[in-house]
């Protein structure tokens, strides 16, 4: 009996320092020596104030986008369209550009079209907006506190005026790009973007293009993302979950208002919607998320380096702990 029990506390200790062997080598990853030359290289020269002065203009277009077509004002969306090339002259001028409705597609011709082409992308409308309870109206494009404000300011006008930026201020230096570069901004996201992004694809097939990869919309640079966690982190999102909507009725003998039956049409579908919010999809740590918090684990304290350097072992708590928040918790399960 005392040489089981012998055994046992052994075999307890041997895993207890084997995790914090684990912890105290989980630290920050060296980068690689090109990476680092990247990191620190000299700032590039950001117009702020023409950035911020173009933003402000792109707000004040209410390019909204309805499901129901009758009530999208087309006029707003040319008007758009009008503004880019006021704004971004050399980029009309030197790209090409193709009008697919209300979606744009633009070509930056690079030194080898040979190469499989990249694709930027950031859509142009917007959902709607009332008047109430903004700071300053909605489409106004205020530039106030060292914010502008306005539908669109972050969901998601700056990505496109952003993009275009970056692609006048390339071509005022005379930079040529090694490959073709496609800047691509539908006009349909915020209603389910099929028909826009369906008219961009059939274009780019028709055109042979075959696409490296495409960054569109997604994170942000967060500060306080997580406890424990004090500098702040640029998300990239390199995968998204599914969602699916879902349609309930119900249909029961009708009576009279003044003799009831026991149950009513809303109280059984109340019960039958809280069926499905109690029917949570099963949590888990999916390769994206799991290196994802790895790699924040390893800026952390002891504590957190102790669990996600053991998360295989330690899964259950870690978990426990991401569901408590929802923010952390939509990373697990949707």
């Amino acid at each position: 009996m005392t040489l089981a029990l012998n055994l046992v506390v052994v075999i307890i200790v041997a895993i207890a320092l084997w995790m914090l062997a684990g912890a105290c080598m989980h630290r920050p990853k060296e980068l690689p020596e090109e990476s680092a030359t990247i990191r620190h290289s000299s700032e590039i020269e950001v117009n702020m104030d023409r950035a911020a002065r173009s933003l402000s203009e792109a707000i004040k277009v209410q390019t909204v986008s309805y499901a129901d077509l009758s009530q999208v004002n087309h006029a707003e969306f040319q008007r758009f369209h009008a503004l880019l090339e006021s704004l971004f002259p050399l980029v009309h001028r030197e790209l090409e550009k193709t009008a697919l409705d209300h979606n744009l597609v633009y070509r930056w011709k690079g030194e080898d079209s040979s190469k499989k082409a990249i694709a930027l992308m950031s859509h142009m409308d917007v959902v709607p907006a009332d008047e109430e309870g903004w700071k300053h109206p909605p489409f106004r494009g205020a530039i106030e506190d060292g914010y502008i404000w306005g539908r669109g300011a972050l969901d998601i006008k700056y990505g496109l005026i952003g993009i275009l930026e970056a692609v006048e201020h390339l071509l005022e230096t005379g930079y040529v790009p090694s490959r073709d570069i496609y800047v691509i901004s539908t006009a349909d996201e915020e209603v389910g973007g099929k028909a826009g992004i369906t008219a961009v694809a059939n274009h780019l097939r028709e055109s042979n293009v075959s696409l490296e990869w495409v960054l569109d919309e997604g994170g942000v640079v967060g500060d306080g993302l997580l406890a424990g966690l004090d500098t702040p982190v640029a998300l990239v999102g390199v995968a998204e979950k599914g969602y699916v909507d879902v349609e309930m009725s119900v249909e029961m003998e009708g009576g009279h208002s003044s003799y009831p039956g026991k149950d009513t049409t809303i109280g059984v579908l109340c019960e039958a919607v809280k069926k499905v919010e109690k029917s949570q999809m099963a949590a888990r740590l999916g390769s994206p998320v799991r290196e994802f918090l790895d790699e924040l684990s390893r800026h952390m304290g002891f504590g957190a380096r102790l669990a996600f350097a053991n998360s295989h072992l330690l899964e259950p708590i870690i978990m426990k702990q991401l569901l408590r928040n929802a923010q952390t918790a939509a990373l697990v399960r949707t």
